[in-house]
């Protein structure tokens, strides 16, 4: 059997998001956040707590292929008490967004966020909460919904959950960048869904979709010298919603407690099932494959040319045996 873990970390460093990258999200992050709290202030408004949430906290970000952003998520806390005198959902969004309109040429209010998109490839949802006290817990949140006004959600019990499941695999960390392997299994599955959508057009799922499929299908698999084993993880969490007739769902296990697949339509989840029963058999195939050139090219083909290539071993040349001769001289 071929050993890929070598290629899947390496895999996992080509897509990963440099330091770079995330330095320059974070900055234009915090100069957004400044803005918004400057036109609080200069108009007597009540100011927020931020609340980092998504793949850049989650630490599941990837680099985006062809045509898609790099995007960063942050929760806004306002101070609103739901006493049947609480400002309206619509008129603190509208403090969001006149306090970033302009700040590029391209601002939208989307259903559940603002969202300000910048030119060089990127964008920040900027998604609006009330928090105020609850009859049972400490604090209740509410989410600023475009269509619908405050509806009830639970941003903190969210991310909670995560960092909970996130304790089994304290011991399966790589050590290029001590990512554990919920994380890295959670890049290789959106590096193929993205790698799907843009050559196959298969329907994108949420980064959130594939964090809780993983925190509610995957196990931590190492070898017998404790080295993380990623295709075998891969392969029996993949493995679990092959070539089933049911359509592949996950549950938020938070209000709304909904399922994240449900935008999917019956033909956009019947071809994300086909490409999800190709991963499985692809996985299959690498795991038994005793080459690991063989092995790094059924990768490849799920997983696109971000996954390392591995040559084919040439075979020794055979040689006859050297025949020594010996000559005098007169």
């Amino acid at each position: 059997m071929a050993h890929t873990q070598k290629q899947f970390e390496e895999f996992h460093e080509n897509i990963r998001i440099s330091r770079s990258m995330n330095e320059t999200l974070r900055d234009k992050r915090d100069k957004v956040l400044d803005r918004i709290k400057n036109h609080l202030k200069s108009n007597n408004l009540p100011t927020f707590r931020r609340l980092l949430q998504g793949s850049y906290q989650m630490k599941t970000g990837t680099i985006p292929l062809d045509g898609q952003e790099y995007d960063i998520d942050v929760g806004l806390r306002f101070p609103v008490e739901h006493d049947g005198n609480e400002l309206k959902a619509s008129e603190v969004r509208g403090w969001v967004h006149a306090a970033v309109d302009g700040h590029t040429t391209k601002v939208e209010k989307k259903r559940s966020c603002i969202r300000v998109t910048y030119s060089k490839g990127f964008h920040i949802d900027l998604v609006c909460y009330s928090v105020g006290k609850a009859h049972r817990k400490p604090t209740q949140y509410q989410l600023a919904d475009k269509d619908t006004g405050w509806r009830p959600t639970e941003p903190a019990d969210l991310l909670e959950y995560i960092r909970q499941a996130l304790k089994e695999f304290k011991h399966t960390e790589n050590n290029q960048t001590q990512t554990d392997q919920l994380r890295r299994i959670v890049r290789y599955l959106r590096r193929w869904n993205d790698f799907q959508h843009v050559t196959h057009g298969i329907k994108r799922a949420t980064g959130l979709a594939f964090v809780l499929l993983a925190c509610a299908k995957l196990k931590p698999v190492t070898d017998s010298d404790g080295t993380p084993n990623d295709l075998r993880a891969l392969r029996n969490m993949v493995s679990q919603d092959a070539n089933r007739m049911e359509r592949i769902s996950v549950k938020k296990p938070t209000q709304e407690y909904e399922d994240l697949f449900t935008g999917f339509s019956d033909e956009e989840m019947k071809a994300f099932k086909d490409a999800w029963n190709d991963l499985a058999d692809a996985l299959s195939k690498a795991e038994i494959a005793t080459d690991l050139a063989i092995a790094s090219g059924h990768l490849r083909k799920v997983f696109g040319d971000d996954f390392p290539v591995v040559e084919k071993e040439k075979p020794m040349e055979s040689r006859g045996p050297a025949i020594i001769s010996s000559s005098t001289s007169a």
